[in-house]
């Protein structure tokens, strides 16, 4: 999606599975990334590569900002905070994905598991227009380097 060869309208289409898709990739990261390791003097375990940077987060998973990734985070319980790095400079958020455990956050009254929307991705997908209008789009004027087989297959010789 973030490729520049991909048309807007495949971007726009992706956009419906993005919710599912960093749903499955929180999932997925909760469970592997900040593994335990077994010491081998002492047989107790050690937590090895558990935090992770949010601004990393941000763009693997195509979030607009810092404040999105947090949201997310938030919903899926996963656990954030803002550290001063022992070099200095500014604060930096990090993921300790040990502390965390992935929950889907739930409609209290109902029960019903709440789906976490994705903002409307301008840095992503809109960038994508370079000013050109809807009308545009509809006639393929905005259609990149990924629709070409389409042009090249309209204009072969029949």
């Amino acid at each position: 999606m973030k490729s520049p060869s991909t048309p807007y309208l495949f971007a726009c289409i992706m956009f419906k599975h993005v919710e599912q898709m960093r749903k499955i990739a929180f999932r997925i990261m909760s469970r592997t990334i900040g593994y335990r390791n077994r010491r081998k003097d002492t047989g107790e375990y050690i937590h090895i590569n558990d935090s992770y940077p949010l601004s990393d987060l941000v763009e693997l998973l195509c979030f607009e900002d810092l404040d999105e990734a947090r949201a997310a985070c938030r919903h899926y319980n996963i656990t954030t905070k803002e550290e001063v790095p022992a070099s200095g400079g500014d604060a930096v958020d990090i993921i300790y994905w040990r502390a965390s455990d992935f929950r889907e956050s739930k409609d209290p009254k109902k029960g019903t598991t709440l789906p976490l929307k994705p903002r409307k991705m301008v840095r992503i997908i809109e960038t994508k227009l370079n000013g050109a209008t809807r009308l545009a789009v509809c006639r393929g004027e905005v259609s990149g380097e990924g629709a070409m087989l389409a042009k090249r297959l309209s204009s072969s010789p029949k």
